[in-house]
């Protein structure tokens, strides 16, 4: 019995790696971005991503409200902004608009249970919407 159920685990597992790497989806390069700052920069873009990470997963988790999240959000954006070659300030304003709308989707969650407020949706709707003019003015350009 134990050898027949561990041949059929060792199959699905070798069906799924099979199935995965044959797969017709695409698969997301992930670009990486080259700063252009002083060693303090970089360590302050570090510090940003740090924060923001901890900050949303205690937003998600409910343990906090959206404001500073947002601020962060907007902080590491401008600053990366600032650091990155005008070529990769399109991906920058790409990464900056997903955070928000990942937020925001927090927030319409938050609201939908009856553990956040409406001023918390408007507060992350808006951010999004000015990602989103950030995204198309840097797409202008």
């Amino acid at each position: 019995m134990k050898t027949a159920f561990a041949t059929a685990t060792v199959v699905l597992l070798a069906m799924t790696f099979a199935f995965t790497a044959n797969s017709d989806e695409p698969v997301e390069e992930k670009t990486a971005l080259s700063f252009n700052t002083s060693d303090i920069g970089k360590e302050l873009l570090d510090t940003l991503a740090d924060s923001y990470e901890l900050r949303f997963q205690e937003y998600r988790s409910g343990r906090s409200g959206p404001a500073r999240l947002l601020d962060i959000n907007r902080e590491l954006y401008e600053q990366q902004r600032e650091s990155v070659a005008a070529d990769q300030r399109l991906i920058v304003a790409e990464q900056f608009l997903a955070r928000a709308k990942e937020i925001n989707a927090i927030a319409e969650i938050h609201l939908k249970h009856g553990t956040g407020t409406r001023m918390d949706l408007l507060d992350t709707r808006a951010s999004q919407l000015r990602a989103t003019i950030e995204l198309e003015n840097v797409a202008a350009l």
